[in-house]
């Protein structure tokens, strides 16, 4: 199989696509071991949502805890800034890494439209009776003008991490409505 030789090989991609063939061949072992090898390689945002590090991170996979997902994330984000919403999604989704508060700080940083995951911010902190502050209120602001800009002008899927679903007209107006909830409860 020409996938395993290149993915023995260091090549990356490869090492990617041959893990993800070992779990779905019921060898999770072996597909860890390649995978890792990919993580330890990733350089963009899109590197980490290529392969299950929530699940291995869940799971107390050695390479994959909390802590050395954020810091390898962090390391690519001066050359790759939409890992951010990468961080934020780990943030909100990981059993292993929940924190609002590592959340809340990523949503300044996002240099993409991220409605879906800014409404998934703002359900669960909500759950949660998390205090959202004005700063992070006024950046979730700044990223729904992001998304009106992605109206017009959709991005390019595959080039660097987006939300999986595109953004309409109704996720603006209905995310300003939301936060002119919060912004209100600021003010009491």
């Amino acid at each position: 199989m020409r996938a395993k030789e290149l993915a023995e090989n260091g090549d990356k991609k490869s090492q990617r696509l041959y893990g993800n063939y070992l779990i779905k061949s019921g060898k999770p072992e072996q597909a860890i071991f390649f995978h890792r090898k990919y993580f330890i390689k990733a350089d963009s945002g899109l590197d980490f949502d290529a392969i299950p590090i929530e699940a291995y991170c869940a799971e107390r996979v050695p390479g994959f805890e909390a802590e050395t997902i954020r810091a390898a994330m962090l390391k690519v984000a001066m050359q790759s800034p939409d890992v951010y919403l990468s961080l934020l999604r780990f943030h909100l989704g990981a059993q292993c890494a929940f924190s609002l508060d590592q959340a809340s700080y990523q949503i300044p940083k996002l240099n993409q439209c991220a409605h879906a995951t800014l409404k998934n911010f703002l359900v669960i902190a909500d759950r949660n009776n998390y205090a959202i502050n004005k700063e992070i209120v006024g950046a979730i602001y700044k990223n729904m003008e992001l998304c009106r800009a992605e109206l017009l002008n959709p991005p390019v899927i595959g080039n660097y991490v987006v939300e999986s679903v595109p953004v309409r007209q109704q996720d603006i107006s209905d995310m300003e409505n939301r936060l002119g909830v919060w912004k209100n409860s600021l003010r009491k």
